[in-house]
């Protein structure tokens, strides 16, 4: 059991959780969930006993608990245990939010988009936010805070979903959601940067949900997609489009991001995808129905899942991205970047060997976009490349080259075709590219011989 020196409670509505004898246990590591009655057992816990021991620092928690119970006249119907070695109050509420995110996000998808949790602040008029910190060592310390007013309630809370501890941790730990979990519970084994970018996409989405307008939510939820995609100021609707395509899969994409109807003028239709859409009602100030903002939700929340997933094999965002843009053969990536930058970040990632599988192609991009450079000197110059780099004969290269291009785009009807060109064009590797040397061990570690 974790001992933490600092606890924060939040008010949740549309979680009813059923009681047991584990209330005292973080059992989610950080954080627990406890019903309104255990609330008030759980500060007599082993853990607090300086509290308990002082009859009148307990009856003033209690109180501070109870006026969080009931903030506003709004009955709280589990709350939410944040445990911290440190008393900072910008880090317990973010913390909470991440929680409240990833568990509102679930329960929105279990329940095919009718139910779902919040902090009770964000979905009531509440001028002012109640917040308990205990300090095991010291006295218990309330704190009331301005907070902005977003919206009314959009999805059902009443009755709250009862579900148990355990039913939870089960839940979060099924095939659906066990990597979304992982981030949520910040595992050691995943990158920080990878955790942040994921949680403040998760953060978005239960945002969005706060909104009563449909055009705000979609906006904001293609704003959760871009976190996780983009790169740089630089990229565009098109570079992020085609990285989701890739992530989410071709019919997923066609199905969530199509180019939907938006009105008829005489007898022309006007369609616009998800992307273009945000773009009119950032900058034209457009209406959207409540059905395409429901759509960029599920859009949203697929590809999170899928980000949680894919991720995780990756040192960084900037790894990530490079894997979704190199698997893209349509998207011209290699003129855009130096191709020895390239190979020095893919070097870095640790991904299954289907993805050296395309580096023939990458290579023959690459020279290709060189100018003055014909397309049977691109090929050649890419085949001796991909030789030196594998450490194999040209002609096994030369097969590498033509199992991955279409029919249409092959340069040479057969190897002899192929063999005598170099005959006639003795052209050395290129040794100016950087990295190539350093590449070679890639190959060898994932036995792509």
């Amino acid at each position: 059991m974790n001992n933490f020196r600092f606890y924060s409670f939040h008010s949740i509505k549309g979680i009813s959780i059923i009681p047991s004898d584990d209330y005292c246990e973080m059992l989610f590591g950080d954080f627990t969930l406890l019903s309104v009655d255990e609330i008030y057992k759980f500060i007599e816990c082993e853990k607090f006993s300086n509290i308990s021991s002082d009859e009148e620092r307990k009856t003033n928690t209690k109180h501070d608990l109870n006026i969080m119970e009931h903030q506003e006249g709004v009955k709280s119907d589990c709350f939410l245990v944040v445990g911290s070695y440190e008393n900072d109050r910008n880090h317990q509420q973010k913390r909470a939010y991440e929680i409240i995110s990833c568990l509102s996000n679930i329960f929105l998808l279990i329940s095919n988009f009718r139910e779902t949790c919040c902090l009770i602040d964000e979905f009531f008029s509440i001028k002012n936010r109640h917040i308990v910190t205990i300090d095991i060592d010291k006295y218990s310390d309330t704190q009331t805070s301005g907070f902005p007013i977003k919206s009314d309630l959009i999805f059902t809370l009443y009755p709250p979903k009862q579900i148990s501890r355990h039913e939870l941790l089960i839940l979060l730990t099924n095939d659906n959601f066990k990597y979304y979990k992982n981030f949520l519970f910040r595992e050691s084994s995943i990158k920080k940067n990878l955790k942040d970018i994921l949680l403040n996409s998760s953060i978005q989405i239960y945002n969005a949900t706060n909104f009563t307008l449909p055009e705000m939510q979609l906006v904001v939820y293609i704003t959760a997609l871009e976190i996780l995609l983009r790169e740089s100021e630089n990229d565009n609707y098109d570079k992020i489009q085609n990285r989701l395509r890739f992530l989410i899969g071709d019919v997923a994409f066609k199905f969530f991001n199509e180019e939907f109807l938006i009105e008829k003028k005489q007898d022309k239709e006007i369609r616009k995808n998800l992307f273009k859409l945000r773009h009119d009602i950032v900058h034209n100030g457009a209406q959207v129905n409540k059905s395409l903002a429901s759509g960029a939700l599920r859009l949203s929340l697929l590809t999170l899942l899928q980000y949680a997933k894919v991720s995780l094999l990756f040192n960084n965002k900037n790894e990530f991205i490079t894997y979704l843009d190199t698997k893209i053969v349509t998207q011209n990536y290699y003129k855009k970047k130096s191709f020895s930058n390239l190979l020095s970040r893919w070097n870095k990632i640790n991904f299954k060997s289907e993805l050296l599988d395309y580096l023939p192609c990458y290579l023959y991009k690459y020279f290709q976009s060189s100018k003055n450079i014909n397309k049977e000197i691109s090929f050649l110059k890419a085949v001796k490349t991909y030789s030196s780099i594998r450490n194999i004969d040209n002609k096994n290269s030369f097969e590498s080259f033509n199992n991955l291009l279409i029919d249409s785009d092959k340069i040479f009807n057969n190897y002899d075709d192929f063999s005598l060109f170099i005959q006639n064009n003795p052209i050395e590797v290129d040794s100016n590219i950087e990295g190539i040397k350093d590449f070679s061990w890639y190959f060898d570690k994932f036995l792509m011989e």
